[in-house]
């Protein structure tokens, strides 16, 4: 009989250890799920923030700001630069 009861109770401690390792399991996979959710919307404010400033980079609307704002911006196209090799000097043949 003690034994018996023994085996019980080892099998409750068993039942309950389990009991506590699911709750633990599905507590973790809602904080992993809200994780989750949070991270797709930072990724879309994110990718939006990234549309706008394209959007605000073009050189297009810089220009169109440039002339709202009376700037006045050249575009920048270095002059061209010639570079001659130095031809070398020819032999006095005097």
């Amino acid at each position: 009989m003690i034994r018996m009861s023994m085996i019980v109770v080892a099998l409750c401690a068993i039942a309950v250890g389990l009991v506590q390792i699911r709750r633990a399991e599905t507590s973790v996979r809602h904080d992993v799920q809200r994780m989750e959710i949070r991270r797709v919307a930072v990724q879309r404010k994110l990718w939006d923030q990234q549309v706008r400033l394209n959007e605000q980079m073009a050189p297009e609307r810089v220009r169109h700001r440039a002339v709202q704002m009376a700037l006045e911006l050249r575009d920048f196209n270095p002059p061209p630069m010639h570079y001659a090799l130095a031809a070398p000097e020819s032999p006095n043949t005097e």
